[in-house]
């Protein structure tokens, strides 16, 4: 199911990321190191995120009744393509990132395949 406005709060999920309270998936913390992204520019981008770059709200594939927000952003010159949801963990509310990289159109193409099995 997907609709059309974000599920979470962007100010909320920002304040969390501010805080150095969100988790990077691996996946999305190796594609950053190849290009040369520390933690500090992984948070920045994340932190410029603005609610203009939204895109659309997804049910998570595999857990029925979680959502994920879609941002299409860029950053440094380069195009970002940020999903997210916020979890529960430890008793406190965690966001989850997970961030692909877009340099060409062949690796947007590639993406579309891929994103089909989040």
């Amino acid at each position: 199911m997907t609709k059309w406005k974000p599920h979470y709060d962007l100010k909320k999920a920002k304040k969390l990321v501010a805080s150095d309270n969100y988790i990077l998936v691996k996946a999305a913390f190796v594609t950053a190191v190849t290009l040369n992204f520390n933690l500090a520019r992984i948070k920045d981008a994340l932190l410029n995120i603005e609610q203009t770059d939204f895109s659309k709200s997804e049910e998570d594939w595999h857990i029925k009744g979680h959502w994920q927000d879609a941002y299409k952003t860029c950053y440094e010159g380069y195009r970002l393509y940020v999903k997210w949801k916020i979890i529960e963990k430890n008793g406190r509310q965690v966001p989850i990132y997970l961030i692909y990289f877009i340099r060409s159109k062949q690796e947007k193409r590639n993406l579309s395949r891929k994103l089909t099995h989040f």
